[in-house]
């Protein structure tokens, strides 16, 4: 029963770009292995096993549960139950990495710079769509005028530009989060960090240096 439920388990937790191929990669194997374990229903050595579960971002343990004790709505979203009696859905969500390789803007967000995955409360993200959400490490103290210090996770919703307010930008290789303000009669925009060490960079909206990914719906801290 193990050996179903392992896999069915696994695969209960891939979406999207995040697919059996992402996961071989992510967990240095080749995919034509990967494939042939989950093909002939193996359970992985421990190693590729506890790698497979830091990926996904769950406990080992949750993989290697029986299946009928695992139910699953949707791909991509389970519910947890908190203390016995209440359900709360989530979803899981992939991790960008800061430092970013890509040719052209539509590989900045794409499966070759996810480095990992975390699962969220559903409830934390009404208003945004479920499907467009990204998460990115901070690096530095540039925003902690606003409560977000290195090593949290913001969560993101990718391409959603509406008023002045925080986002993730791409800054050449490097993803961060700042607070933007639109100035749209000089078709220009203020790069603002929520530090007083650091100065404002104004630029015009076309800049090719500079590329906005999405706004900031939340962020999870890390606390030391």
């Amino acid at each position: 029963m193990l050996k179903l439920s392992f896999w069915s388990n696994v695969k209960a937790y891939l979406t999207g770009d995040m697919n059996q191929t992402w996961l071989a990669k992510e967990i240095g194997i080749s995919p034509s292995n990967l494939s042939m374990m989950i093909s002939r229903d193996t359970i992985p050595k421990a190693d590729v096993a506890y790698r497979i579960a830091q990926v996904l971002g769950v406990p080992l343990p949750q993989l290697l549960k029986e299946e009928e004790s695992i139910h699953y709505d949707k791909v991509g979203e389970q519910n947890f139950g908190f203390y016995n009696d209440k359900e709360s859905p989530s979803a899981l969500i992939p991790i960008c990495s800061t430092r970013i390789r890509y040719e052209d803007e539509s590989e900045i967000l794409s499966s070759k710079n996810f480095i990992g995955s975390i699962r969220i409360i559903k409830d934390l993200t009404k208003g945004s769509e479920i499907d467009k959400l990204i998460g990115v490490r901070v690096l530095g103290d540039e925003m902690s005028g606003m409560h977000i210090y290195e090593n949290d996770i913001v969560i993101f919703e990718k391409g959603t530009i509406s008023s002045n307010e925080l986002y993730v930008i791409a800054l050449g290789n490097m993803i961060s989060v700042r607070r933007l303000e639109f100035i749209m009669v000089k078709n220009e925009v203020s790069i603002m960090c929520e530090n007083s060490r650091y100065t404002t960079i104004t630029t015009t909206m076309d800049d090719p240096k500079i590329k906005i990914l999405g706004r900031v719906v939340g962020w999870i801290h890390a606390h030391k």
